[in-house]
C-alpha cells in the first residue's frame, strides 16, 4: 500500500494564525474532521498512523461523530473504510443521509457491517481497496468481544499496529460505564464522562494519541433552554492540548457543529 510521509504540522502552519481551510490541512498531512475547533486542537484533524479513540456511554452521538469525520474525509476524495459490528450498511446510509441531506453516500465511503471481524480481517479489507486513506471501526467492545485477540486492551494495541503500519488514521468508538452523575456549576446532576470511566470500562488509555468524549447535556438536563447544548471533551492529545470543545448538537442531522459566536 502506498504510504504518504507524516509531516509535522506545527512546523508548516501556525493553526491560531490562519484561518481556517481544509484544503491546507490536507496538504499538510493530516485529515480535517470538519469541525475547525477540534481539527485546530488536534493540529490540523486526524494523522497518519493515529489511533483516536471516540468513548462515550449509549446515546450520546459516539457513532455520528465517527460517522460524521468519515464522511467529512471521504467528501476530500480520501477513500475510508467504514466497519460496523452494530448497525447495518443500510442504518450507516440513513445516518449519513441525515447528516448529509442526502441517501447518496460519498463514492469513497466503503461501509461494511460484518458479522464477524479482526485486525487480519480488518487488514485485509482495506487492503482490497487498493489504497485506504482511514479506517473507522464502531465499536470498540463488541469488536473485541468477536475477535481475536479478545480482550479490549489486545484490540487497542493491535489497532494501533495497525494505524502504524498502515500509516492511516484509524478512529475507534468505545462504550462507557454508566455511573452515579455529579453536579455541575450550576448544581445540575450530569454525568460528564472522563479517563478513568474507561478505566472501569476495562478500556487503558495508553494505547490510543487521542481520546474524545463526546458529550450532550440535553440528555441528563430536562431543560429546554439547553437544547442542542453540547461538547467535545479532549481527554487526551499526544498532539497538542487538551481540552473541552464547545459545539452544537443538531438532533434533525445528527450532527456536531461548531458554535456560533
Amino acid at each position: 500500500m502506498e504510504k504518504d510521509k507524516m509531516i509535522d504540522t506545527d512546523k508548516m502552519i501556525d493553526l491560531d494564525e490562519v484561518d481556517y481551510r481544509e484544503s491546507d490541512f490536507l496538504k499538510i498531512g493530516t485529515f480535517p474532521t470538519g469541525i475547525p475547533s477540534l481539527d485546530r486542537m488536534l493540529g490540523g484533524g486526524l494523522r497518519r498512523g493515529s489511533l483516536t479513540l471516540i468513548a462515550s456511554r449509549p446515546a450520546m452521538g459516539k457513532t455520528s461523530l465517527a460517522l460524521q469525520i468519515a464522511g467529512n474525509i471521504a467528501a476530500a476524495g480520501k477513500r475510508v473504510y467504514f466497519c460496523s459490528l452494530e448497525i447495518s450498511k443500510d442504518g450507516l446510509n440513513r445516518i449519513l443521509g441525515k447528516q448529509s441531506g442526502s441517501r447518496q453516500k460519498s463514492e469513497t465511503l466503503y461501509f461494511d457491517d460484518p458479522t464477524n471481524a479482526d485486525v487480519p480481517y480488518i487488514t485485509g479489507m482495506i487492503h482490497s481497496l487498493a489504497k485506504c486513506d482511514a479506517v473507522f471501526i464502531d465499536y470498540l467492545q463488541l469488536f473485541a468481544r468477536r475477535s481475536t485477540p479478545k480482550t479490549s486492551t489486545e484490540t487497542l494495541s493491535a489497532l494501533k499496529e495497525l494505524a502504524l503500519s498502515e500509516n492511516i488514521p484509524v478512529v475507534l468508538t468505545s462504550q462507557i460505564s454508566r455511573r452515579a452523575p455529579l453536579p455541575d456549576t450550576y448544581g445540575n446532576e450530569v454525568f460528564r464522562p472522563e479517563l478513568s470511566d474507561l478505566l472501569r470500562s476495562g478500556v487503558l488509555t495508553q494505547d490510543p494519541d487521542v481520546i474524545i468524549f463526546p458529550f450532550r447535556e440535553t440528555y441528563d438536563l430536562e431543560d429546554t433552554e439547553t437544547t442542542g447544548k453540547a461538547e467535545l471533551n479532549i481527554a487526551k492529545n499526544r498532539y497538542g492540548a487538551t481540552g473541552t470543545i464547545p459545539v452544537h448538537w443538531d438532533p434533525e442531522k445528527l450532527i456536531f457543529e461548531e458554535q456560533d459566536e
